[in-house]
């Protein structure tokens, strides 16, 4: 008998499985960014809409969970939201219901949490956290987004959460 190796991957969740970008800039009457740091307004703007349920639990799901080819070991995001919004979102649009950390509720980088999780590949649309991850020796792949595209990150790039 062969054993399985079963890779473990965790996920970013704004601009990777919700399209966080496009809401935020519709909300807000912006162009979608072609970097991150794209608008002065961010912080106080951030601020509001971790007091607004309704912004997390309206976000467009960037791909269908029933074609992952794989089942996450764990989201880890930056969001400081009420962590409940983020997993209400994640059930009611149909992804694994896995556990969900808030990188800030652990004082940390999402290395920390990647490592405490055993990750083997995480996957997330920011390119300094991407960075982070990779130097700390967890594999961790770019999900392409416009505010990205300007990092050449060779194979690291993924276009689709759907063939992994």
């Amino acid at each position: 008998r062969k054993d399985i190796y079963v890779i473990r991957v965790g996920l970013d969740i704004d601009d990777v499985l919700a399209d966080f970008i496009g809401a935020y800039c519709t909300r807000y009457n912006l162009e979608r960014p072609s970097t991150w740091e794209f608008d002065p307004l961010f912080g106080e703007r951030y601020y509001e809409l971790c007091q607004d349920i309704d912004f997390w639990l309206n976000l467009t799901p960037l791909c269908d969970p029933k074609k992952l080819s794989f089942t996450p070991v764990c989201y880890i995001t930056a969001r400081k939201c009420p962590r409940e919004w983020t997993i209400l979102w994640l059930l009611q649009n149909g992804f694994p219901n896995v556990p969900v950390y808030h990188s800030h509720l652990w004082g940390g980088p999402k290395s920390r949490v990647a490592k405490a999780n055993k990750l083997d590949l995480f996957i997330d649309d920011c390119y300094d956290n991407y960075k982070e991850i990779k130097d700390s020796g967890i594999p961790c792949k770019l999900y392409t987004c416009s505010h990205n595209l300007q990092y050449d990150v060779g194979s690291d790039r993924i276009k689709n959460m759907e063939k992994i």
